[in-house]
């Protein structure tokens, strides 16, 4: 695909084979990468060495991580509204540093009281305030006919961060403990947050593009030059059913319809049983009889085998229907779980386990798609952090009932039945969401 427009300076760029958009989601991923291995999956490797550490219950434990969804939430609508008043790029360099000093600080504590405070303060709000919002606005603000297929280039920096770099963490945590596993996580996230910052733009016109890497038909010619010829592709326009995103919503209007409320529950049923499951996963498969190099061995095959099926799903969600997508993945999560209930903790029964959840939690790229296809471009962020706050509340709760009904029975039977009960809500909720209507006053 050939790239024409305007450099930030304002000269003219020369053609190019591939659109800059796919130099920004190529950068953001590499976070993605870091990120998850880190925190947002490899923290469960902390999970019980912490807990040993400070002589803490897992209820007490539990909470903490429930209330880093509580504290993500509600920073979710300031961050969002950050996003599209500030740029993407501010925010992304912002929470970077923030979570970064956050891990070498978290190596420094030893009380339940300055582990929440580091934990909550600095590490959640560096990861949720600065880079959810971030980060998954801008497959949105670059792409409208390829954004499912952007949206899963993130989502192979997360399968990358799961297959390479949370098994390093968990075997980094047992080998070296989890002090010295967390400063050095802390320094290689600041360190990678710099050249991101330098490669990322808000969006395509910006840089005197247009999304996709589209250009004018009256101005091509004249940009390319005589004897230069433009790439097909870049003209095509999608098919009629994909166009959702022509249309752009204000947070005003996108608020006021139904269809955005039932996709912040469907999304938040959906995040509620991911971060119980997560939360829990290392003790839940030592409560399986296996152990936690075993556990961060599964861990590696779901990365692996999603990073495959992300980018399946992705070009696949660019012509089929997303919501049905996303209902039938919901549909595999349930049945995951009943695999993972019924099974005697033999490794090749959790390896189906985690084959069935890699393929529903796959169907994660286009679910935030989906949000740019019903209401456009101007206002994503804002509309997702609205969602955020839904969906951080509702998952804030699923960890620390995970712990208290380990605690209280020593098993994790019940709560592996509410997830099934979230998965199939879910998938329920997903197939009927409507398609909005913008208001005729606004055409």
């Amino acid at each position: 695909m050939q790239d024409v427009g305007k450099t930030p300076g304002g000269s003219v760029k020369k053609p190019t084979r591939i659109f800059y958009g796919w130099w920004v989601i190529t950068a953001v991923s590499a976070l993605y990468v870091l990120g998850t291995g880190i925190y947002w999956v490899g923290f469960s490797f902390y999970f019980l060495p912490i807990t040993r550490d400070l002589s803490l219950s897992r209820t007490s434990m539990s909470l903490a991580l429930g209330l880093a969804r509580l504290v993500g939430g509600l920073q979710g609508p300031l961050a969002g509204y950050l996003v599209d008043r500030l740029g993407p790029r501010r925010m992304i360099i912002f929470g970077g540093f923030l979570g970064g000093l956050g891990f070498i600080l978290l190596a420094l504590t030893h009380s339940y009281l300055t582990f929440l405070l580091v934990y909550l303060g600095l590490i959640v709000t560096g990861f949720s305030g600065g880079f959810d919002q971030g980060i998954i606005s801008l497959p949105s603000r670059w792409f409208v006919r390829r954004r499912a297929l952007a949206m899963s280039f993130l989502w192979v920096g997360i399968s990358l961060g799961n297959a390479v770099v949370v098994p390093v963490v968990g075997l980094m945590v047992v080998n070296l403990g989890w002090r010295d596993t967390a400063t050095l996580s802390g320094v290689v996230m600041i360190a990678l947050v710099v050249p991101v910052f330098l490669i990322v733009r808000n969006l395509p016109e910006d840089m005197g593009l247009k999304p996709d890497g589209r250009r004018n038909p009256s101005s091509s010619l004249s940009a390319l030059g005589e004897g230069s010829q433009a790439d097909p592709s870049a003209e095509q326009v999608p098919p009629s059913g994909q166009e959702y995103s022509q249309v752009d919503f204000t947070a005003r209007q996108g608020l006021r319809t139904v269809s955005y409320w039932l996709l912040a529950l469907a999304m938040g049923l959906r995040i509620a049983a991911g971060v119980a499951l997560f939360t829990h996963f290392v003790p839940i498969i030592v409560w399986k009889g296996q152990t936690e190099t075993k556990a961060a061995l599964l861990l590696a095959i779901y990365g692996t085998a999603s990073i495959f099926l992300c980018l399946l799903i992705g070009v696949a969600g660019d012509r089929w229907s997303k919501q049905k997508m996303t209902s039938c993945g919901m549909l595999l999560g349930a049945l995951s779980m009943l695999v993972l209930i019924v099974s005697d903790g033999q490794l090749w029964q959790l390896v189906i386990f985690m084959l069935l959840l890699t393929l529903a939690d796959s169907t994660g790229v286009v679910t935030w798609a989906l949000v740019g296809d019903l209401f456009g471009r101007k206002a994503f962020a804002t509309l997702l952090g609205g969602m955020t706050l839904v969906y951080s509340l509702l998952s804030a709760a699923t960890p620390i009932v995970a712990g208290w009904i380990f605690d209280s029975t020593d098993s994790y039977l019940w709560a592996l039945l509410l997830i099934v009960i979230l998965y199939a809500g879910a998938c329920l909720l997903f197939w009927n969401i409507p398609r909005p209507k913008l208001p005729s006053t606004t055409l």
